[in-house]
């Protein structure tokens, strides 16, 4: 099915790829993670700040529930003239860091084990029908290594900067600014993109959903807004650290995925 938004050609697609993932933990647990192509954005344009391609991937598995981050890796995208569709810059979700993982977009229902994953790519020829990829999804799993999760109370540390040995390892430093009824804002500067999510939950150890976030900054140093309904009285901040045994690797491979 296609759609049209402005100058996009969108189409709906549900190519499905299965693959499966070796969780090298103390269990030595196996599960299996299904990749399937959700929706292709499609921007063919003249001037190159208006054309790309958007690839909505999505995942699906009981895995996914225990990852609290993702960054991924594109080592191949080509369209079937052959042209090179890797952005050659690193922004958005190209960028190296790594970022939350989120429910699907699009207008499908999506279940509880299902995450969407955005890959942004350069124009494809103009007679081009379809594309290859390859390339590998990282995970980061705080059950693959306790050590990479740190809590703390935000209230205790406010204007004050986060003392953790793991912190001043990689070179992080995290402040608490502003805490409001609704909203926690902090700046963090992290050289190295070991921090993978920050997540606030209750006294009882809920999470506290946000409703949006927003983030202003440069590499080196940021300011960040979690916004959320309600804070309660009580509540924390749990910091999600890549390490070399938090992050889980999931090669992928897609081929001739259909353009709008």
């Amino acid at each position: 099915m296609w759609y049209y938004i402005g100058n996009m050609k969108l189409q709906t697609l549900r190519r499905q790829v299965t693959v499966t993932l070796f969780l090298f933990t103390a269990l030595a647990a196996q599960g299996e993670i299904k990749v399937e192509v959700g929706k292709v954005y499609d921007q063919r344009a003249t001037q190159k700040m208006m054309s790309n391609l958007t690839i909505d991937l999505l995942l699906s598995g009981k895995e996914l529930l225990q990852f609290k981050g993702y960054k991924i890796a594109v080592d191949k995208a080509v369209d079937d003239t052959g042209r090179n569709l890797i952005m050659n810059d690193r922004s958005g979700s190209n960028d190296g860091s790594f970022s939350e993982l989120r429910k699907p977009l699009g207008s499908y229902v999506a279940t509880e084990d299902e995450r969407g994953v955005d890959l942004r790519l350069q124009n494809p020829a103009r007679e081009a029908k379809t594309v290859s990829l390859s390339g590998t999804l990282f995970f980061h799993s705080p059950t693959a290594d306790p050590a990479s999760l740190i809590t703390v109370k935000p209230r205790d540390l406010l204007n004050q900067a986060v003392d953790h040995p793991a912190l001043k390892e990689a070179k992080i430093k995290i402040v608490f600014q502003k805490i409001e009824d609704d909203s926690v804002k902090y700046s963090m500067s992290d050289p190295s993109k070991k921090v993978a999510s920050i997540q606030l939950y209750d006294g009882d150890g809920k999470r506290i959903q946000p409703n949006s976030w927003s983030k202003f900054g440069s590499e080196e140093s940021q300011t960040c807004t979690i916004n959320v309904k309600k804070l309660p009285p009580v509540f924390e901040a749990r910091f999600h650290l890549v390490t070399e045994k938090s992050v889980i690797k999931l090669p992928w491979k897609l081929d001739q995925v259909a353009l709008p």
